[in-house]
């Protein structure tokens, strides 16, 4: 491998040079085999070198090889420095095999005769080592020699000369193709580099086994040269690394590989943490004085006197109480700290004790109020039942907080592929077709939050579809502004 590494042509020349220098090594070591081997077999001539060396033909072999592995090794090695313009070993290569063929046969045979064909080793070396176009200087050495050997003009040899010409025409041709085509692929990679070094976000390239096999300055900057330690990443979106919070946005790019586009979240990572620790203590400091508010708002109660305002300060502190937990629950989600239980219970009985948590609530407002369960559904389900009861007690809360007339169902019923489901329908105001694609996210409101004429901090949703995820299923919408909305939640029926 050293030896090899010393062979190699140093990647400091210009792109083009360094292809054709390299070529050239290719060329240079296949004359030094040939020159080799050439060499090694008039030797087995004879039993001795004395002996080979009397033999005239053996005699011109050895001399020629020994002279054509000289001039390549020579060759070889001036190759490789930067003094050297580029071309020159090209042009003495091309030259000393012009020469070599001039010399090959007798004049008459190389000029008519059998041995027309060696003209075409130096016209075709040229289109390899030099520039395409150099092939017809070749050309015109070799239409010389084949004019000035004819025995008269009569004998110049003119399908020869078609023929080189032709040879020429579309050797230099196809090498202009070929050259074009390297150039434009050239221009194409150095203006895709100069793209990916310009953009600011880092970009990193991985190939069909996983590899990386590119990294733009800014990938490189942002893995902070830790990118040795990127295994699977096919399997993150997120990647804490070298002290960094990294999302990976993930692409597939056909005959290139997969192709990730890498962020800096650190500093949003941060902020979510700490707005989420301080959801989370706040919340929690919230509950005793509230608890506190609530039991002397019950003991206010027992007072005539006082009762009603009993009442006020125990509505509003269960408000407070719903949003400190929704709060609680909000920060848990965003922790990764919410666990569900799985249990299992009657659907009936959690029915029931929806249907007597807002019945009141329905008759007050003036609405009606249904909650139907489907003979089919099986009365006995796996889950967790107080989680459960939070996602439809939010639904139904709202569906009830945002209609004005018609009423509200409730509906449990299977599914199809082994789910149930729970599907809450109203009547109300019915959500804006741009608000559905963020209905879901936190702090969210589908009503006209700026009125205020709806309470709530818009977290209720996000949590039922936290939940329902957790728990293996889903939650959808159907709404139309004016018309009313149906939520449905979609779960896994697992047999107790």
């Amino acid at each position: 491998m050293k030896l090899i590494r010393k062979l190699e042509i140093p990647d400091t020349f210009a792109p083009d040079d360094l292809r054709m220098r390299r070529i050239l090594n290719i060329v240079l070591l296949a004359f030094l085999t040939i020159s080799l081997a050439a060499m090694a077999s008039t030797f087995a001539y004879g039993d001795s070198l004395f002996d080979v060396l009397h033999d005239d033909e053996a005699k011109i072999i050895l001399i020629g090889s020994a002279f054509m592995f000289l001039i390549s090794l020579t060759l070889f090695g001036v190759n490789r420095s930067q003094k050297v313009p580029k071309n020159i070993v090209g042009i003495v290569l091309v030259a000393v095999m012009l020469a070599i063929t001039a010399l090959a046969d007798h004049p008459r045979e190389l000029a008519n005769g059998r041995s027309l064909i060696f003209w075409f080793l130096p016209i075709v070396l040229s289109l390899i080592v030099l520039p395409p176009a150099s092939v017809f200087i070749v050309d015109a050495g070799v239409f010389v020699f084949l004019v000035v050997y004819a025995e008269t003009l009569e004998q110049v040899n003119i399908f020869a000369m078609f023929t080189v010409v032709v040879v020429s025409v579309l050797g230099w041709l196809g090498m202009s193709i070929a050259n074009r085509a390297i150039q434009d692929a050239r221009n194409e990679a150095e203006t895709n580099r100069a793209i990916l070094s310009g953009v600011a976000d880092g970009v990193i390239v991985l190939d069909e086994q996983g590899r990386i096999t590119l990294a733009n300055p800014p990938a490189l900057n942002l893995l902070d040269g830790e990118i040795h330690k990127l295994n699977n990443l096919l399997d993150d979106d997120y990647r804490e690394l070298g002290g960094r919070s990294l999302s990976f946005t993930w692409s597939r790019v056909e005959g290139v590989g997969n192709v990730a586009v890498v962020r800096d979240i650190t500093r949003q990572v941060e902020v979510e943490r700490a707005k989420d620790a301080l959801l989370g203590v706040v919340s929690h400091e919230m509950r005793t004085p509230l608890a506190a508010i609530l039991g002397f708002a019950e003991m206010l109660k027992m007072s005539p006197d006082s009762a009603d305002m009993a009442e006020r300060i125990q509505a509003n502190a269960e408000r407070l109480m719903r949003l400190v937990n929704d709060l609680l629950d909000h920060a848990q989600i965003q922790a990764g700290a919410l666990r569900l239980s799985k249990e299992s219970f009657d659907v009936r009985t959690l029915a029931s004790a929806i249907r007597d948590q807002f019945a009141l609530m329905a008759v007050e407002k003036g609405i009606s109020f249904a909650v139907d369960v489907d003979a089919d559904l099986p009365q006995k389900v796996v889950g967790d039942p107080h989680r459960l009861q939070q996602v439809v007690t939010n639904l139904v809360g709202n569906a009830i907080k945002f209609t004005e007339a018609g009423g509200v169902k409730v509906s449990f019923r299977c599914g199809k592929n082994s789910t149930w489901q729970i599907v809450v329908s109203d009547t109300g105001i019915g959500i804006p077709a741009e608000r559905l694609p963020d209905i879901f996210e936190p702090f969210r409101r589908a009503s006209d939050y700026d009125t205020r004429k709806h309470q709530g901090a818009g977290l209720g949703l996000s949590i039922a579809k936290r939940i329902a995820a957790l728990a293996g299923g889903d939650i959808t919408v159907v709404s139309k502004a004016g018309e009313g909305s149906t939520f449905t939640v979609t779960l896994p029926w697992e047999a107790p």
